[in-house]
């Protein structure tokens, strides 16, 4: 596939005496193609070399990828532009990204989600996200 316009975005995090994750959003403007794809290093000291992709949104029409990291937890909030009114989603690892929940939608309002953040301290993840239904740009947690 040959692309006229793409972006890459990429976000790394680390966690304590852990190696970096990096959450990679891929733009590709031809075909409408955008994905959330999470990486994880293989070697700290040669942190430029990473594992497997894994990718964690399955549609082509997700954005806005943050990743937050407590011990063996990765956390991980896209927004899904799937349906055309943009949801806010989530997936967890327990076991240093090996393996990821099912998606799990945290908004299901009738306006755009967008904007979302996450934070993590040990078991607990915060989320917020910006939210249009009522047309005045309120902050959900």
């Amino acid at each position: 596939m040959h692309f006229k316009n793409f972006k890459i975005d990429i976000k790394y995090i680390n966690s304590l005496n852990k190696a970096p994750y990096k959450v990679i959003s891929l733009f590709a403007f031809i075909n409408i193609t955008f994905m959330v794809i999470l990486c994880s290093t293989i070697d700290f000291s040669a942190a430029q070399f990473f594992g497997h992709n894994i990718d964690l949104s399955n549609n082509k029409k997700s954005f806005d990828p943050q990743i937050a990291v407590s011990g063996n937890n990765v956390f991980v909030v896209w927004r899904d532009d799937s349906t055309g009114k943009g949801e806010i989603n989530f997936k967890k690892s327990v076991n240093n990204g090996e393996n990821f929940t099912f998606t799990k939608k945290l908004s299901n309002n009738e306006g755009m989600s967008s904007d979302p953040q996450i934070a993590a301290s040990g078991n607990n993840v915060y989320v917020a996200w910006r939210d249009e239904t009522t047309g005045n740009g309120d902050i959900y947690f």
